[in-house]
């Protein structure tokens, strides 16, 4: 019977804590793909300080309450954010509370005052809904889009390099086919560039042998010529001895040596 009764209490605050609650959800255009500010998923039409959730546990005292949240942006609060708490049924009535303990999906929370929000000696039941918000909480998603937009272009270089780098093992065999045949045609140009340099030093020795040969003949009708066309010159007394010993008269057999005269 008490199962029963709570069922009916939980399902007429359902609709009440819907219609108060945002959706986080994105805006996607009607056709194609979504435009580079939709990758951090923030929309400025939804007002992020508000979120909701349901009291999934509490300490005796009332004051420290566990929540369940719908939405993990809370996940960016941190020790000691203040944050406000009511009922969907007195959203007027505001309670002033504190984060102790963050988990996916849960905080843990220490409400300063129930009187605020819940009569004298009264606290929040297990399940009960609460309208949540807290403007550190939009603050911080806002910084957390702007962050995550840094990270996905990162991200994204990130991404490609990886390809390039996928793409290099992935055909480094054929890499490795295309470099050794553009090193062997590289190979084959200078060994043909080798072989005509040979051959032109091998010419060019040929034509500098007949050009040795030519030279050599020439200088030695040089020689010739200069042995033929040379002028001989010999003293007087020794060109008139050869003559008379031409003539058969008696001589000496060598020319008479040179008797200087002194004068008186």
């Amino acid at each position: 019977m008490k199962t029963t009764i709570l069922f009916l209490f939980f399902f007429h605050l359902i609709p009440g804590a819907l219609l108060w609650a945002d959706v986080v959800s994105p805006v996607l255009p009607e056709s194609g793909v979504a435009s580079r500010d939709m990758d951090s998923f923030l929309d400025y039409k939804i007002d992020y300080e508000k979120f909701y959730g349901r009291v999934s546990d509490r300490d005796r005292s009332g004051n420290v309450v566990k929540i369940k949240v719908e939405n993990n942006n809370t996940k960016f609060f941190r020790v000691g954010d203040k944050i406000n708490l009511a009922t969907p049924n007195d959203p007027d009535d505001i309670c002033e509370a504190f984060i102790r303990d963050v988990e996916d999906y849960y905080i843990a929370a220490y409400i300063r005052d129930l009187e605020d929000c819940k009569g004298k000696n009264e606290v929040f039941r297990i399940g009960s809904t609460l309208n949540m918000s807290s403007e550190v909480l939009k603050e911080r998603v806002l910084y957390a889009s702007q962050y995550r937009y840094i990270l996905l272009k990162q991200h994204k270089d990130l991404l490609s390099q990886l390809s390039s780098v996928n793409n290099d093992i992935a055909f480094y065999q054929q890499n490795r086919v295309q470099l050794v045949a553009e090193y062997d045609k590289r190979m084959a140009e200078l060994q043909r560039q080798k072989s005509e340099a040979l051959d032109r030093l091998l010419w060019q020795k040929g034509e500098n042998v007949k050009l040795q040969h030519a030279l050599m003949r020439r200088l030695d009708m040089l020689d010739e010529n200069i042995k033929f066309y040379r002028i001989e010159r010999e003293e007087y007394i020794t060109d008139r001895w050869h003559l008379d010993h031409d003539t058969g008269l008696p001589m000496g057999k060598r020319p008479q040596d040179e008797v200087k005269v002194e004068k008186k």
